[in-house]
């Protein structure tokens, strides 16, 4: 059942906020205009660096052996990693002789969903309809359950079978590539984890299942469980008792509560008496079934990373590796499962490079578009008393502020590439130019188009 709230913001209130966002709009637009700067010296910065470390680079043939003559030079090589490290996860004691051990957990819990809907009113008022809704679902995070808004659900138990569990990685400390030791940072960067199988001892199994039991949460008082949402036990046992006090006309209303109150204590019972832990190949499940998840139930997944070939583009110190460090003082080193070849490493990176300065331009035109249309929001909450006509210059701000942010990033951009690369910054600078020109003079013929059709 959804849960529906609805609240009204005063035509002042929301002048007083649009002012207050003016000063937001400010801090929106330093900021995407200082990321935008940054992001376009990040990325020639990142790029001269690889090109530097592309020119250096040695791609060697065998590193069985320390050899001195690598010593502080930048090289590639494909080798076999190895390690006679036992290592186990902390918590389940879960382990094997590996690279890598890693521990990922869900939680079954409740979980809020909400929408909302705004409505303008006449006088500038604002309606907002709230709809949340709640459903049981696999989450990476516990919930936390006393921040819902439906007082049905606010505080319903929600807490996992067992504290404390969170994702967990434990890495071996000796790790070697051909004859040399890799460092920690190395070491963390091997990928390939396939999943590890787990075969806890009984004893282990009996403590996990004695804490649960014992500490399984229970519903709190002022926040029962809706009935429909019950465990299934608890919902057959309540809908018997209330049948029985139906049907017997000698059984009064506190007999029928005291029989569903015995029902469900009966049920705790077979919940304490209840085995919690389950394991299947590289999983293991807390709860009575993973057939029919229960709140509070827990997954968790064990994956391994084994030794095996892989690539490796670092700088040789002595009989181990450092980062390479390039003159503008930028640094980097790779290492990947299998065998690859230099220029495929170096060319991921240049790929990588690529996407990100990208995606922090999106990040930086939208963050500058967003402040220019909240210092502007002011024009169109004036009109808030006419919504129909707030809408249309609404409208009209976010079109201004459009064309404004992607107008300001650009030219950022392009300063910025005058700066750090100035011949394709100047051509990038005309370019915008030319934009801003010709939007400008379309405009002007529109304008022109409309008088002669007026006439």
């Amino acid at each position: 059942m959804a849960y529906t709230k609805t609240t009204t913001t005063g035509y002042g209130e929301r002048l007083g906020n649009s002012i207050k966002g003016i000063g937001t709009g400010f801090v929106f637009l330093v900021l995407g205009t200082i990321l935008l700067w940054w992001n376009e010296g990040r990325f020639v910065s990142t790029e001269k660096m690889i090109e530097e470390a592309q020119g250096s680079c040695v791609s060697v043939e065998d590193v069985s052996t320390v050899n001195p003559e690598y010593d502080g030079q930048l090289i590639h090589a494909v080798a076999n990693t190895k390690t006679t490290d036992s290592i186990s996860d902390p918590m389940f004691a879960v382990g094997a002789v590996c690279v890598k051990i890693e521990r990922e957990v869900e939680y079954y819990q409740w979980v809020e969903t909400s929408h909302s809907e705004k409505k303008d009113k006449l006088g500038g008022k604002e309606e907002t309809t709230t709809t949340y809704t709640y459903s049981q679902k696999w989450v990476k995070k516990p919930v936390n359950s006393s921040e819902f808004e439906d007082p049905q659900y606010k505080g319903i138990a929600n807490a996992p079978l067992m504290q404390n569990v969170e994702n967990n990685a434990v890495t071996a400390e000796n790790v070697t590539f051909g004859g040399y030791r890799l460092p920690e940072f190395l070491i963390n960067g091997i990928s390939g984890a396939r999943p590890l199988n787990i075969n806890l001892p009984k004893d282990q199994v009996e403590k996990i299942n004695a804490v649960i039991a014992v500490q399984k949460p229970k519903q709190p008082k002022n926040a029962q469980q809706p009935a429909a949402q019950q465990p299934a036990a608890q919902q057959n046992n309540v809908a018997a008792t209330n049948t029985a006090a139906t049907d017997s006309n000698t059984v009064n209303n506190n007999a029928a509560t005291t029989a569903a109150n015995t029902a469900i204590n009966a049920d705790s019972t077979a919940l304490a008496d209840a085995e919690f832990v389950h394991q299947s190949g590289n999983k293991l499940y807390i709860g009575r079934s993973e057939a029919a998840p229960e709140v509070g139930d827990m997954r968790i997944t064990f994956k391994y990373v084994l030794p095996g070939q892989s690539s490796l583009i670092a700088k040789v110190q002595g009989d181990t590796f450092v980062k390479f460090t390039a003159k503008n003082g930028k640094s980097m080193s790779m290492i990947r499962t299998g065998s690859h070849s230099m220029d495929e490493m170096f060319q991921v990176e240049k790929d990588n490079n690529s996407m990100l300065v990208w995606v922090l331009r999106l990040i930086g035109v939208f963050l500058c578009i967003s402040g220019f249309k909240m210092i502007f929001g002011i024009l169109y909450m004036l009109f808030k008393v006419l919504p129909f006509l707030a809408d249309i210059v609404e409208m009209g701000v976010g079109l201004v502020a459009g064309v404004l942010g992607i107008a300001w990033s650009l030219i950022i951009i392009a300063i910025a590439w005058l700066f750090y690369r100035p011949i394709i910054g100047i051509l990038f600078l005309a370019a915008v130019g030319g934009l801003i020109t010709w939007a400008v003079m379309r405009g002007k013929k529109k304008k022109q188009e409309a008088a002669a059709a007026a006439k």
